[in-house]
This record gives structure tokens, C-alpha cells and sequence, in this order.
């Protein structure tokens, strides 16, 4: 494990953060603990073939997430030089699920009121590879590739039946006095071969309100 650590830092010469660690607590289930680690942009070795093709991706962290299911490893990729939604497309068809593309655009074009090319460094692409199949997890920044106003509006639209409810608790604790204003930081769109789209949302913190 370290020597795939020294690895993805290289030389440590472009890193901003290093690594963080997170815990997932969900109703019923074991907790799960990650730890993120910060990829070296110029480390080629942790490169994934179905990114390849994304003019400016780089290399930008690794997360590892142990829970009752085992461990599993993603890797985050950062468009530095924007994205076209449409070269998803490409992604889809080289992780085996291109028959999940359209749902996938239509949703992320939901969030981002129907744009098509996103400012740089405001997507990531996550990649997992296990041997239930690859997913993809699409994760747009709040203020870059979304319009923050209405952001909590558009989310809801977008849940699965039976999600809303628990979103909209969620968002109560998480800005108690003024769920209008939602401090959402990233919205994750993650679809699989076998799974449809799901949405996974963060919230920026601290959670100050004027």
C-alpha cells in the first residue's frame, strides 16, 4: 500500500491537498470508511483508457473505501480544460454502458440548465472498475457547472421516488434557517451497467448563514 501511495504522489511537486479521510453512515447498514488520496496530474501510471479521450483530463485523486462489502478503489479525473457533455458518450461505450448515455446526459443537462460545454476544472470523472462492472460517477461543481440559484429546486426534481423525503431532511440539518439557500458544493450524477442514474449531493461547509 505505500508503495502505491509513493507512487501516486510522485515528486508531490503539484499537490494541493494530499489525502483527507470520510466515513459513509447510512440507516441499517455498517459504516464505511474511505480515505482520498491526491494523484500526482503528471503520474501517468494511474491513467484510465476510458478517459483517455478527454482533451485536459488529468489524474486528480484516488479514493479507497472499506465497509461490510470489502474494499473498493475509484479514480477521479479532472477536466482542466473543460468538458463537452456529449463526450460522455465515449466514456460510456468504453465502460461497457452506452445504453445508459441518454439518461445520463438528460440528467446532467437537467442540473446544468442545458449546457453543453463546461468551464474547466468544474467536472471530475470518477471511475470504478470492480468485478460487479465499471460505474461512472460525473461530478459537477456548484458555481461552475451549475448555477447555484435553484440548484435545490432542480435536485429534487431529479430524485427517485422514495429519495425525496430523506434529501429533504438532509437538507434541514444541513442549513437549518434557510433550506432556499442549500450550500451544495458538488452534485455527483453516478450510473452503472446495471444501475440507472443516482444522484449523490455534498454540501460545502462550514454552513454559515448570515
Amino acid at each position: 500500500m505505500r508503495r502505491r501511495q509513493r507512487a501516486a504522489y510522485g515528486n508531490g511537486a503539484h499537490l494541493d491537498f494530499g489525502a483527507f479521510l470520510g466515513i459513509v453512515l447510512r440507516p441499517n447498514l455498517t459504516p464505511e470508511f474511505k480515505i482520498y488520496i491526491e494523484l500526482d496530474p503528471e503520474n501517468r501510471t494511474e491513467w484510465c483508457d476510458p478517459v483517455s479521450s478527454i482533451t485536459g483530463a488529468v489524474p486528480h485523486f484516488r479514493s479507497v473505501g472499506m465497509g461490510a462489502r470489502g474494499i473498493a478503489e475509484r479514480f477521479y479525473y479532472l477536466c482542466t480544460a473543460g468538458f463537452r457533455l456529449l463526450d460522455l458518450e465515449a466514456v460510456c461505450t468504453a465502460l461497457g454502458m452506452l445504453h445508459r448515455f441518454p439518461g445520463l446526459l438528460v440528467t446532467v443537462l437537467d442540473l446544468t440548465e442545458g449546457e453543453f460545454h463546461l468551464p474547466p476544472r468544474s467536472v471530475l470523472l470518477g471511475i470504478r472498475l470492480a468485478l460487479s462492472g465499471p460505474e461512472l460517477k460525473v461530478e459537477l461543481v456548484s458555481g461552475l457547472a451549475m448555477d447555484p440559484n435553484g440548484l435545490r429546486d432542480r435536485i429534487e426534481r431529479l430524485l427517485r421516488p422514495g429519495t425525496l423525503a430523506p434529501f429533504q431532511r438532509w437538507a434541514g440539518i444541513a442549513c437549518p434557517t434557510a433550506t432556499s439557500a442549500l450550500p451544495v458544493s458538488v452534485v455527483s450524477v453516478k450510473v452503472s451497467a446495471n444501475e440507472p442514474v443516482r444522484l449523490s449531493v455534498y454540501a460545502a461547509e462550514p454552513w454559515n448563514e448570515p
